[in-house]
């Protein structure tokens, strides 16, 4: 009798070969009637899909945020930049030397070069002391004023 209720499944041309296999796997028997099991056709609950699509997009979201941020701090490290400090600061050009009293005049005879220079020194500046030196050692005039 069982059989015979079922029966009714693979004579009808209709069903295709799938779903007649389908509904054969899902299908109890009881009291002569068949039954299709309900937990078959139930909705799935949506909490695993949308907990997948919430991730994707927080991860689409920190993937192109990192990447814009990356972008701008290079564009801004490439950036040419200005002094800041000295934004507008110059030095205007003297037309004449300032009347400065000179501390010491230091004269070579064989100096032929025809230069005015002016070593503008601190005593204990090693800077300075290497000037000197070098002037001294070839031979070149030149006037000192101390600072």
């Amino acid at each position: 009798k069982e059989l015979k209720n079922m029966s009714f499944l693979s004579k009808n041309p209709n069903i295709p070969r799938r779903q007649m296999l389908f509904l054969l796997q899902n299908t109890f028997v009881s009291n002569s009637s068949v039954q299709i099991a309900v937990r078959n056709f139930a909705t799935k609950s949506n909490v695993g899909r949308i907990t997948k699509g919430i991730f994707k997009v927080g991860l689409v979201g920190v993937t192109m945020g990192a990447i814009m941020g990356t972008g701008y701090s290079i564009h801004q490290m490439n950036k040419p930049r200005a002094h800041i400090i000295n934004e507008q600061t110059f030095v205007p050009a003297v037309k004449e030397i300032p009347n400065i009293k000179l501390s010491r005049e230091i004269k070579y005879a064989g100096d032929d070069s025809g230069l005015k220079l002016t070593l503008f020194q601190y005593q204990t500046c090693p800077f300075c002391c290497k000037v000197r030196a070098f002037l001294d050692y070839y031979g070149i005039s030149y006037d000192i004023v101390e600072v």
